[in-house]
Formats: C-alpha cells, structure tokens, sequence
C-alpha cells in the first residue's frame, strides 16, 4: 500500500470496495465537506484560495490522460464580498487558468457580492443560482464531471458581510442556510475568517487575549468552527516580515475530533467515497514561504516538501 502525500492536498482513505484502505492524495476537497480558513493582514490566504480555485479548474496531475483530467473538474462558484472578479482572474492567469474561458463553458461563476444592499436571502439566491446545473448543459459534458465532485463554492469572506453592516445574527443565519446548500449539491464550502481581532492565534490564546479579542468575532469564529470540518490556520512567522512567510497548521474540526484522547476512536467519518485522513487529536503544520515563481512548503526543520503556484 503507497501512500502519497502533498504538502496542500488532502489525503483520503478510499472506502471503494474496489480499493479499500488505500490511500490517496487529491488536491479536492470532498463533497458535503464545509472548510475553514482564517488568516491575518500580516499573512493572508490568498494563496492557499488560490491554490483550491487553481485545482479546482485545472487537477494537477503529470502523466494522466486528457479525459480523466476533465474527470475531475469541478464547477468553481467565488462569492466575493471583498475582491472583484478582476483580481481572481489577474492571479490565476499565473496558473495557467483564464477565467473568462472557464466562465464561458460553465465551469466558473462570479458572485458580486460587494454592495452594502445585499440581504442574506440576496445572496443565498445568487448562490442557488449559481449551483443549480443549467437546463441547457448538454448531456455529454455533465457526464465529463465526477459524481464524487461536487461544485466548489468559496465565500470570501464572511467578516467583511458584518463589516458592511450585516448584524451578527443575520450573518450565521445566512452561512448556515449556505452550509445546508452546499450539502444539497455536494458542494465543498471553504470559508475565508479574517483573524485580525481575534487573539495572536486562535488556537494558541496568550495572557494578553483581552488586547486582541473581538467577543463577537470569537463568537462568529467558534460557531463557524463548529460546523467545519477542517480548519486552516495561516500565521505569519515573526521573524519573516509581513506576508511573505508564515506558518499553515491544519486542524481536525470539532465533528472528527474523538471525544476524549482516552477514549475508543470513533469509525472515520466518511465523505462519499472517501474518508478524510487528518491528525484526529492535535494539527499538523507546514511552513510556507512566498516567492516570485510561487509558493514554497517545508516541515518545521525538514526539507522543502514542493512547490505550488
């Protein structure tokens, strides 16, 4: 049995009864599966979006065939609350990806979601409409997409919906009413927290907390975590500078955490045909570092595990 890893993909164990317990690195995300992601003006995550939007048009993979890479294209859906379409599209270009063709053929759509009029029935209305397959897509190119795929649906982000005076308590209405649409279409939901009022680091509270903490922040974080069920943690290094070095610790969410370290672990929740294969107590971390050509990853004291841009 071989297992591969990658630095940003994901491991699944496959519960095919074709292939059972082997093990496998995808750069999707399952379907039904809700994604957290926080980050900081010194270190922001358009990076890691940019990688998830990158695979989710174009899955890497040297030496496959053209038709099984079309296989496992997904449909990509941003709801951009605070970049325009513009700025994703002058990014991924660097990847090879032309969102104006990736729209054309269905496989992309943009929600503009920037302007202060927009209620949360607005927006779950886009998103519907956004994930609903069109009547008019032929036969032969729905087949073309892998029924374990579902459509890959970013909010980025949910702070900035509060920052536009959206109350709290209308914002989890609306990610929980997003949540159960995604779980509808199988889509996987990745959600972008900036953790600028938050503590230092969420997971790692400090004694000076109280300077940091924004009690309806940590609120909105905690119930966002709740429902997750991973968390990516992007922190920046001190010694780095800002921006171009830091930290991503991924965590297992609150639903594939065992109850207690002691206790029996509990089967492997499973996502489709396949069952997410991350630390079940504790987080596991890599160290990134930006660079004109890209993204380089390392372990704490290794050696470069790859590049990815």
């Amino acid at each position: 049995m071989n297992r591969i890893t990658d630095p940003l993909g994901f491991t699944y164990t496959s519960t095919s009864a074709l292939s059972p317990n082997s093990f496998i690195s995808s750069p999707s995300l399952p379907s039904d599966f809700s994604l957290l992601i926080t980050d900081t003006l010194d270190s922001p995550a358009q990076f890691f979006l940019l990688q998830l939007l990158s695979n989710g048009l174009r899955p890497p993979g040297a030496g496959r065939s053209a038709a099984r890479e079309l296989d496992e294209r997904r449909k990509v859906v941003v709801l951009g609350v605070k970049e325009r379409e513009e700025y994703w599209a002058s990014l991924l270009k660097r990847s090879g990806v032309q969102l104006p063709i990736e729209r054309s053929n269905g496989s992309f759509a943009f929600l503009d979601c920037s302007s202060p009029t927009e209620t949360p029935e607005s927006l779950l209305s886009l998103a519907a409409s956004a994930l609903a397959p069109p009547a008019s897509q032929p036969v032969n190119q729905t087949n073309r997409r892998s029924p374990d795929l579902g459509p890959l649906f970013v909010l980025d982000d949910v702070c900035t919906l509060i920052w536009m005076g959206m109350a709290m308590r209308e914002v989890l209405r609306f990610w929980a009413a997003l949540r159960r649409l995604t779980s509808e279409y199988s889509a996987s939901l990745v959600t972008l927290f900036h953790a600028d009022s938050l503590s230092p680091s969420p997971s790692h509270p400090s004694a000076a907390a109280s300077t940091f903490d924004s009690p309806e922040d940590q609120y909105l974080f905690r119930s966002l975590l709740q429902r997750s069920d991973l968390w990516v943690e992007v922190t920046g290094l001190s010694s780095a500078g800002t921006g171009g070095q830091g930290e991503i610790t991924i965590h297992r969410g609150p639903s594939l955490i065992s109850p207690h370290p002691s206790a029996s672990p509990a089967p492997d929740a499973s996502f489709g045909s396949w069952t997410v294969d991350a630390p079940r107590i504790g987080s596991t971390a890599v160290q990134y570092k930006i660079e004109e050509a890209g993204a380089v990853y390392q372990v704490k004291g290794g050696g470069t595990l790859g590049r990815v841009w």
